[in-house]
């Protein structure tokens, strides 16, 4: 079965080549089982690596973008559907509409942002979609020694966490998304 992934990642490519070599193994995995991507519409930075490299004959891009960038990014090719949003919210909206599942690849305060509002949403019940953060290289170690933070100043409950939010390598995907398409 087909899964809509919603992905955060960066606009920029980095340091060094280990994002966009991550982000180019995540595409090719995509072309692999034909899932449905949902970006964020900037053709930059990591972003570009993973839609460039999608066969688009397998998997429907779907590009939503905020009129504000909008401006900047008026040149975009790598998608099926473009949907321009008027803010942040409306496009937090539309992701959640589209997405079965999200996966956050490293990046910015953007792509930080987009993972704290899901993390929000999923503790608040106002949504149960997964959200995994691939976390090759460590890149979102900080983030979940932050959490773990919280968890020790009691912030936050350590099951919250557990269950809301999950750190995994790109070789745990298939496992933890046939999780996902089995539960539906």
């Amino acid at each position: 079965m087909k899964l809509n992934i919603g992905f955060f990642l960066g606009s920029k490519f980095g340091k060094g080549k280990n994002f966009s070599n991550l982000t180019k193994k995540v595409a090719k995995w995509l072309n692999q089982n034909n899932h449905n991507i949902i970006f964020g519409g900037t053709e930059t930075g990591i972003m570009k690596d993973l839609v460039v490299n999608l066969d688009k004959n397998e998997s429907r891009i779907t590009a939503i973008i905020t009129k504000g960038l909008m401006k900047d990014h008026n040149e975009l090719n790598y998608f099926d559907e473009l949907i321009i949003v008027e803010d942040l919210t409306k496009r937090t909206e539309q992701f959640l509409l589209r997405s079965d599942v999200f996966l956050a690849l490293p990046g910015g305060i953007g792509t930080l942002f987009e993972i704290v509002e899901i993390f929000n949403k999923r503790i608040l019940d106002e949504t149960s979609k997964k959200i995994f953060l691939i976390n090759d290289f460590d890149y979102w170690n900080p983030f979940k020694h932050l959490l773990e933070h919280m968890i020790k100043e009691q912030f936050l409950d350590k099951n919250t966490m557990q269950n809301n939010i999950e750190f995994i390598n790109f070789c745990e995907v298939d496992e933890r998304l046939n999780n996902v398409q089995n539960s539906r």
